[in-house]
């Protein structure tokens, strides 16, 4: 491969980059705008909450289920978000010394046993927050008097239904909340 070759493949993935870069960048605010509309219709003037990290989520399950259950809700939500993460880092730091003390092509074998339980463990704790953020999802679609046909599309559809409910001016809140646990 000449020297031309390679500056046209580079330019060719820094524009692809770009491009995929730009959609994420667009697709979160407009996530953003969603979450704002739907946080200030339940709660009018309360659009701000949507803007703050991690307030954003409490404002959402406490729109979307009772104290007690808001409470559970976020605590399972932190833990399995942040745990999914720590899981897949010191996963992937177990892979890199895994590689670093190969020799001649023999592995270790307890490293690669260590780097596939994280890895297990990893993709379990993603799959429950997965569900988790479903169920989210389903309660909020739920707390806005939506029909359960509706409440099941925002599982799998999330974007496009909370779309639908924070732009639809006939949607209201109708404080039909979820309750796992009683107040």
């Amino acid at each position: 491969m000449n020297a031309a070759a390679a500056m046209s493949f580079v330019g060719a993935f820094l524009i692809i980059y770009v491009i995929l870069l730009l959609f994420v960048i667009i697709v979160s605010i407009f996530m953003t705008v969603v979450r704002c509309m739907l946080i200030n219709k339940a709660e009018p003037g309360a659009w701000w909450k949507g803007i703050i990290p991690i307030y954003n989520r409490w404002a959402v399950y406490d729109i979307s289920f009772n104290r007690k259950t808001t409470i559970l809700i976020f605590i399972l939500d932190l833990v399995f978000t942040f745990g999914a993460t720590g899981i897949n880092i010191v996963s992937k730091g177990v892979t890199n010394v895994a590689n670093l003390s190969t020799n001649n092509n023999v592995v270790d074998g307890t490293l690669l046993a260590v780097t596939g339980l994280f890895s297990i463990i990893g993709g379990v704790i993603g799959l429950v927050s997965l569900v988790l953020k479903g169920y989210a999802n389903y309660a909020l679609a739920h707390a806005f008097g939506r029909e359960t046909g509706f409440c099941v599309l925002a599982i799998f559809f999330p974007l496009i239904m909370m779309a639908i409910m924070a732009f639809n001016p006939n949607i209201e809140y109708a404080e039909d909340k979820l309750e796992l646990l009683q107040d």
